[in-house]
C-alpha cells in the first residue's frame, strides 16, 4: 500500500509541470515609493503591497529580497524562476523578460499655480515660459536641457520648488506623480488651492519582470492574479493610497477655479 501511494505521488508531480518547478525568487531595490525600507526596517511601498497581494491570492508566500538594482537585473537576465520589480518596460527590454503588470506609471508633470492663466499644449509652449524650476542634475532637467530649454531655474533640493512657485519666483516646476506626495508638500498650506498640473509630457509604466527561463505557465498565473485583483479594485486602492495628488489634475485654469 505504501509503495502504491509513493507511485501515485510521483505520477502527480510528473503530470503537473508547476508542481516540480523551482520556487520563484523575488528581488527588488530600495526605490520609494514603489519599494523601500521604512523607518521601522520593514520592506514596504506601492509595488511591494501589490506583489504581496498577488502572493496571497496565489498562496505563494515567500521573502522579497532587497538587492542593488544592477545585481537584481543581472540575476533575472540569466537565472530561471526569478522576478524583479519595479522594472521600466522599454522597447529595448521587451524581448529580454516576461512581463506582468503594470504596477503603476511614473508621470512627468509641469505644475503651475492654480491662479495662473498658463495653458501648455506642448513642450515648445513650455520653452516660452519665464522660469521653470528643476532639480539640479535630475533626469528630467537633463531631458529638457537636451531639448534646448534655456529657461530652467535649477535648485539643489527638490522640496524648494513648491515654495518658489507659491511665492511667484518661478512660473512652473517639473515633478512627477511620485515626487508630489502629501508628505513632501507638507510645508504648503492647502496645496490643492495653490497648484494645478498644466502639462504631462512623459509616462513610464513599471512592471514585474520575470526571467525568460521562468515557466510561461507560472508567469501567466501571476498575470491572471494581477488582473483579478485589478478587476476587484484592490490594485487601484493601493495605487490611490500612495499616489493621491493633493491638487487638481486640471489643465484649464477657467475650470480649476
Amino acid at each position: 500500500m505504501l509503495r502504491l501511494l509513493t507511485i501515485l505521488i510521483v505520477l502527480l508531480i510528473t503530470l503537473n509541470p508547476l508542481a516540480h518547478a523551482d520556487k520563484l525568487t523575488i528581488y527588488t531595490e530600495n526605490s520609494p515609493p514603489g519599494n523601500f525600507v521604512n523607518a521601522q526596517g520593514d520592506l514596504t511601498g506601492l509595488s511591494v503591497e501589490i506583489v504581496k497581494a498577488i502572493q496571497g491570492k496565489l498562496n505563494q508566500p515567500g521573502k522579497i529580497h532587497l538587492v542593488p538594482w544592477a545585481r537584481g537585473y543581472r540575476i533575472i537576465s540569466s537565472t530561471p524562476n526569478t522576478m524583479l520589480f519595479s522594472t521600466t518596460r522599454t522597447p529595448e527590454r521587451e524581448a529580454l523578460f516576461q512581463w506582468v503588470g503594470p504596477l503603476f506609471e511614473v508621470k512627468w508633470l509641469l505644475v503651475a499655480r492654480k491662479d495662473s492663466p498658463l495653458i501648455i499644449h506642448s513642450l515648445d509652449d513650455a520653452k516660452k515660459l519665464g522660469q521653470i524650476g528643476t532639480y539640479r542634475h535630475d533626469v528630467r532637467e537633463r531631458y529638457l536641457e537636451e531639448l534646448g530649454f534655456t529657461n530652467l531655474h535649477s535648485v539643489n533640493k527638490a522640496l524648494q520648488l513648491p515654495r518658489l512657485l507659491e511665492r511667484g519666483r518661478i512660473d512652473a516646476f517639473i515633478t512627477t506623480n511620485i515626487a508630489m506626495s502629501r508628505q513632501e508638500l507638507g510645508q504648503i498650506q492647502k496645496p490643492g488651492e495653490v497648484f494645478r498640473i498644466i502639462y504631462e509630457f512623459k509616462r513610464f509604466p513599471l512592471y514585474m519582470a520575470f526571467s525568460r527561463q521562468t515557466p510561461e505557465a507560472s508567469v501567466k498565473e501571476w498575470q491572471q492574479a494581477f488582473d483579478k485583483l485589478l478587476e476587484q479594485g484592490k490594485i487601484q486602492d493601493i495605487r490611490n493610497r500612495w499616489f493621491e495628488l493633493p491638487f487638481t489634475d486640471n489643465k484649464d485654469p477657467a475650470r480649476s477655479q
